[in-house]
């Protein structure tokens, strides 16, 4: 028994409370059955009665005990009859409806009682549903107690419900056909959950299903070989993990398959699959059956215009301009592809100008009798906008004008962003995509920014302000550990960063700095990097300013101390450096550069060249270059698209140092995207290209600054395995040792398919180029091989690298090496 918001009178409602879990409510009167039939008791006649008492009970043999505390609370959290209210049998009504979609309780009774004082008490008989205590699989082999108990657990501790315990045997079931067993039946069985509260699963996986044939029916035009090139569906194959039955792969099979013909002009192509099952239950054969249809060409692209009722509307596009943004013309084979690119074209030139609600759709009205197709494009307009104020929040300790540096809505322009889809070179969408990869912004990395168009300020006011919200994150960072690489041995890794740094922002007190409010949120990076190693050793001191004065002009100064020891001598570089670059546009950037070195040659053995002992001892290299790159990579990382390309021209000696030449070097990379499966992964290949020259002679170049490669460049190759080699100094005679060349020509070929997922990628590729005294193609050495890349985010953005490589054209001299790898590991 509960007696909830006793009054003043509160002895005497005890009393009256204790009789109501012995005597029922006396029965003067009835709400209408068709109401709610568990609502008993003179409840009507008794409305506006103050409520001296709620009674919360359950049944238990002949009598009626309290509920268990947690349910009460329940209870009393869903009821609005209360303690010192007046009597409302509509309240009550819903109240009792109210516990009845709980589920909880497998009958409800509600019952008034009236007291002496001419008050009710109010009784909620409440009988609770039996819970699943447990839940128990049997007869499970490929899935494991863990994995079922994780698509059960909805179940614990609730009340038995047939429905959602059925739900629960079909997710099991979709588990067991991930893993290819599609005969798989889950049965649950509620012959003891009643009574103990375990609720068991009664599992029969059956046989893996492995696909042994696939099979195409009615094309004529392609051939079973092109067509099978579309799919995912495989032929069983142990060793490659591939050929398991998938009905959603092979439902995707199918679309895939409309979308091949649909692209190559037959619109009415029809497909479907069926299966045929082997007598052992084991194998399947899935059979396409296609019906291809006749081929399409566009006869006319008509343009419609939903907007023209209005009498002020003027169309931005004409017929004729929107027949010129389409990538499908008339007179082209039909292709759906082309179309659905259009309509993004036609949704960005529009957005161009401001139309931030615009809609456009393409109907195809066919001509089966001549195989021709209509385009009617049907635009709806929309009016034009304009970018009002553009406000940020979210930045507390970032500056607004960092922000606003990558914010490409400028006041006073067309709203250049979709409010309904992305279109990826819109100014909003590439606002947004420029704040994420600034990683100033996102809790621990992950971006958290939103570019949004505000509503108009007043009904038909072209002006619509922009809200950015950003969520700032860590920047600063303070790293150590350690990396082995073939090419550099083993080093040890210690950086203090900070990537949004404020040169200008002098702490006002001790507790600011301490509080790290202070030399942040100016959009600069600071690095101080130590790096100790066995072969190599790097002490270093960075700052840059991206955005000088506002500009698009940046500046960079770095201080450093770089050794290394190769076999043939130790070299260590002390200098300092300069540069001002100047971006133009979002992908083209030049850089003037200026630099001057102190550079130690020593420890060089007897008999090495005579170009090393020349470059010997203490001299000074200063260096004025200049450089234009121009990138479109989708990711800095990991790109899947695009290209990286620069050119660069430096001039040693031009201030009076030791050594006078000039460098000229170009660099390209292109990524391309081959294939990509039914998961997302994309088959990526690349192709990256080499091509350096000095135009003095090779006496004129210190060996530490002429072409070298191998190692990680050129793989199959050690470092500075390839090249020209020198007179020995002990000798006078033609030795083994490389000592570089002034022509460098490189190409190579590299493909990289995920394995398992995205972070293990297989690496196949072909490395190819010279090293050369003068321009020629002569002693030209190719290598192939294979490898593999481990991505670890929590770790570094950069992949570790493992590749085998095997020189299939070589020279005699040259120094070969079969493992190439780079490891990273942070602490």
């Amino acid at each position: 028994m509960s007696c909830i918001g006793r009054s003043a009178l509160a002895g005497s409602v005890v009393c009256a409370l204790a009789c109501v879990l012995a005597a029922p409510a006396a029965a003067l009167g009835q709400l209408d059955p068709t109401q709610d039939e568990d609502v008993t008791g003179p409840i009507v006649a008794f409305a506006d009665r103050p409520v001296s008492g709620v009674v919360l009970r359950r049944p238990e043999g002949d009598g009626f005990t309290a509920l268990d505390p947690v349910l009460e609370r329940t209870v009393l959290n869903q009821i609005r009859t209360r303690t010192g209210t007046a009597l409302d049998p509509a309240t009550l009504l819903r109240d009792r409806r109210t516990l009845d979609r709980l589920g909880r309780f497998e009958r409800i009774v509600v019952e008034a009682l009236p007291q002496g004082d001419g008050s009710i008490v109010v009784i909620f008989t409440l009988d609770p549903q039996p819970l699943v205590q447990a839940v128990q699989p049997i007869g499970n082999r490929q899935l494991s107690e863990q994995d079922i108990g994780r698509l059960a657990s909805k179940l614990l501790l609730n009340p038995i419900d047939p429905v959602q315990i059925q739900n629960v045997a079909r997710d099991i079931e979709k588990a067991y056909e991930l893993l290819g067993y599609f005969q798989a039946q889950v049965t649950p069985d509620f012959g003891e959950v009643e009574e103990t509260g375990i609720l068991y699963f009664r599992i029969r996986e059956g046989d893996r299903l492995r696909v042994t044939g696939v099979r195409f029916n009615g094309n004529a035009v392609f051939s079973d070989r092109k067509l099978r090139s579309q799919i995912e569906t495989s032929v069983y194959s142990p060793i490659l993990d591939r050929g398991r039955f998938d009905e959603a792969r092979v439902e995707a099979d199918v679309q895939a398959l409309l979308a091949f013909y649909r692209d190559r002009g037959y619109v009415d192509v029809r497909a479907d699959w069926q299966r045929i099952d082997a007598p052992n239950n084991r194998e399947v054969i899935v059979v396409f059956q296609i019906a291809e249809g006749e081929r399409y060409t566009v006869r006319d692209i008509l343009v419609d215009y939903a907007d023209a009722a209005d009498p002020e509307f003027a169309p931005r596009l004409s017929p004729d301009q929107v027949r010129g943004l389409m990538s499908i013309k008339t007179g082209d084979v039909y292709n759906a592809s082309l179309i659905t690119e259009s309509v993004e074209d036609l949704y960005a030139a529009l957005a161009k100008l401001g139309y931030t609600l615009t809609e456009v759709a393409v109907e195809d009205l066919s001509d089966a009798q001549r195989s021709v197709v209509d385009l009617r494009v049907a635009i709806r307009q929309g009016t034009p906008s304009r970018v009002g104020l553009v406000t940020v929040i979210g930045n507390d300790i970032t500056k607004t004008r960092v922000v606003l540096r990558f914010v490409e809505l400028e006041p006073d322009t067309p709203a250049d962003i979709h409010e309904r889809r992305r279109i990826e070179d819109s100014d909003g969408d590439r606002t947004q995509q420029q704040l994420e990869r600034s990683r100033f912004f996102g809790p621990l990395g992950r971006p958290d920014v939103r570019v949004v168009l505000q509503p108009e300020r007043v009904p038909g006011d072209p002006y619509r302000d922009v809200l950015i919200s950003v969520q700032e994150t860590r920047t600063g960072q303070f790293n150590f550990g350690a990396a082995v690489s073939s090419d550099t041995g083993v080093f040890g890794q210690i950086s203090l960063v900070e990537t949004n740094f404020d040169i200008t922002d002098v702490p006002e007190s001790v507790d600011e700095l301490l509080a790290r409010r202070a030399f942040r949120g100016g959009g600069q990076t600071l690095a101080l990097r130590v790096e100790p190693g066995n072969e190599r050793q790097e002490y270093s001191l960075r700052f840059t300013e991206p955005f000088l004065l506002e500009t698009n002009t940046s500046f960079s100064a770095e201080t450093f101390i770089r050794t290394r020891d190769f076999d043939d001598f130790d070299r260590q570089r002390i200098g300092a450096g300069v540069g001002v670059g100047r971006r133009f546009g979002q992908r083209w950037q030049g850089t003037l550069s200026l630099s001057g070195e102190q550079v130690t040659i020593n420890d060089i053995p007897p008999d090495r060249p005579v170009d090393i002992f020349e470059a010997g001892g203490t001299s000074v290299l200063d260096s004025i270059g200049v450089s234009v790159s121009r990138s479109t990579l989708n990711d800095p990382f990991l790109p899947t698209r695009g290209t990286r390309i620069s050119l660069g021209a430096d001039q040693a000696g031009a201030l009076g140092g030791d050594w006078e030449f000039t460098r000229l070097t170009a660099r390209g990379v292109v990524y391309v995207p081959i294939r990509e499966d039914f998961l997302g992964r994309a088959t990526v290949a690349n192709f990256s290209s080499r091509l350096g020259y000095i135009p003095q002679s090779t006496s004129a170049v210190p060996v530490f600054e002429r072409f070298n490669t191998g190692g990680a460049a050129f793989r199959g190759f050690d470092v500075r395995g390839i090249g020209p080699v020198g007179i020995q100094n002990d000798t006078g005679e033609l030795g083994g040792d490389q000592v570089g060349g002034n022509w460098e020509l490189f190409f190579g070929v590299e493909i990289q398919q995920p394995f398992i997922n995205e972070n293990l990628r297989l690496v196949a590729f072909v490395d190819s180029g010279t090293i050369l005294e003068e321009p020629g193609l002569q002693d030209y050495r190719v290598s192939v091989g294979f490898g593999f890349r481990v991505i670890i985010p929590q770790l570094t953005p950069v992949p570790l690298a493992f590749d085998f490589g095997f020189p299939i054209r070589d020279e005699p001299e040259d120094d070969e090496r079969l493992f190439t790898f780079t490891v990273e590991v942070p602490f």
